[in-house]
């Protein structure tokens, strides 16, 4: 929703099946792993777990904070992650303002935000230039991996 502009509502229907035509086999890859660092901000304790346990079976080095002052005061005595994941709308301070303080101590580090909002209404909003690294939630574990690994991967 947007203040003054409303709401758009999608629904999708399951398409009917056609009894004489095979179904295609989905092609399975494997999902991306890595062993880099990730600090994942989370104030949604169920959300933030299950991006610990995925992240974590898939190989990385997995830290966790419920929000940025936790985030802040974990990298002070841990260090910078490879990449910060973080929800954009926390209490306090939001991942916006989480990551330009990331930005200004640890240059290095990746960021990768979530959002329950579409990645239209957040760019459209003017709140996040085009280009920002935007992971839409809910997600499934295979989005989650292969998003995280899109961000570590990315030149800057």
């Amino acid at each position: 929703s947007a203040v003054g502009k409303g709401t758009t509502v999608r629904v999708y229907l399951p398409g009917a099946a056609q009894a004489d035509a095979p179904s295609p086999k989905p092609e399975r890859r494997p999902a991306p792993r890595g062993s880099e660092s990730i600090l994942v901000v989370e104030d949604e304790g169920a959300l933030r777990e299950l991006a610990v346990r995925v992240l974590g079976a898939a190989g990385y080095d997995v830290r966790a904070a419920a929000d940025a002052d936790d985030a802040l005061a974990l990298v002070a005595r841990e260090g910078a992650p490879a990449l910060l994941l973080t929800d954009v709308v926390m209490p306090r301070m939001d991942g916006r303002e989480l990551a330009r303080r990331f930005r200004e101590t640890a240059p290095a580090t990746k960021v990768l935000f979530m959002s329950g909002y579409t990645d239209d209404a957040l760019l459209r909003s003017g709140e996040f230039p085009p280009g920002v690294a935007l992971l839409p939630k809910p997600f499934a574990p295979a989005a989650l991996l292969e998003a995280v690994r899109r961000a570590l991967d990315a030149v800057r």
